[in-house]
């Protein structure tokens, strides 16, 4: 087996990317890997992913990246191992390289899951659990983790108790994204284009936030009265 290094990364900024599709999310991240790498051409690609076919109507991501990132007749192939996915890509592309296969390959990650109804992602999701068992009874993957963590009580003696510092913290952390989200939209000058504009640039209300004045400036429609207002309010 061959030394195995990681010369190069790439990400798109985590988000709700409602203008933006799969195929636009990978080749971000894929263009911007290779360009760290110093690379033009990779061996081959393996992208990570659960729910495209359930979601977005897209299967055969592999070859769909690959085309989209100007990387046609390299292999390409879609990765599938639920919540695991983009590990699992991952370790394909460390055997390939391990094994002297290829000697440069992306592993990518990518998925939407916030484009359709709530509904619908949390059905999508119950299809990584026993269909005949499991999910053909209703259980969804909140229902397994309940019951899991009941058996878990029960086994260890915990209580309800013990873990309301988790809960706590997931509800402090999203009452503070709420709340930036609620400064944002109470900026002067900031209306439903502007606010738009920014997270199509910035991509998350955090950001937009830790972003200077002259990139707030570079926003079609922020002037420096607006970006001034921005950085009051939300700093």
């Amino acid at each position: 087996m061959r030394e195995v290094a990681i010369i190069g990364i790439g990400q798109t900024p985590v988000g709700e990317h409602w203008e933006r599709s799969l195929r636009h999310l990978a080749h971000d991240a894929v263009k911007e890997a290779l360009r760290d790498a110093g690379v033009e051409r990779p061996d081959a690609l393996y992208v990570g992913n659960m729910l495209s076919g359930e979601l977005a109507g897209q299967e055969h991501l592999g070859a769909l990246i690959a085309d989209f990132a100007g990387l046609r007749g390299i292999e390409a192939v879609k990765i599938e191992a639920a919540c695991g996915s983009g590990g699992a890509a991952l370790r394909m592309a460390y055997m390939a390289v391990a094994g002297g296969l290829y000697d440069v390959v992306i592993a990518c990650g990518v998925e939407k899951m916030t484009d359709t109804l709530a509904s619908t992602t949390t059905a999508a999701l119950a299809s990584a659990a026993d269909a005949i068992y499991e999910a053909e009874h209703g259980l969804s993957f909140v229902s397994l983790n309940a019951l899991l963590m009941q058996r878990y009580m029960y086994e260890y003696g915990y209580r309800r108790e013990d873990f309301a510092g988790f809960a706590i913290t997931a509800h402090r952390n999203r009452r503070g994204k709420i709340g930036l989200a609620s400064r944002l939209d109470a900026v002067p000058g900031i209306g439903p284009a502007r606010r738009k504009a920014l997270l199509q640039k910035f991509g998350s209300i955090e950001a937009i936030q830790q972003a200077s004045l002259e990139e707030l400036m570079s926003v079609k429609g922020i002037n420096e009265e607006v970006a001034l207002a921005i950085k009051t309010m939300l700093d």
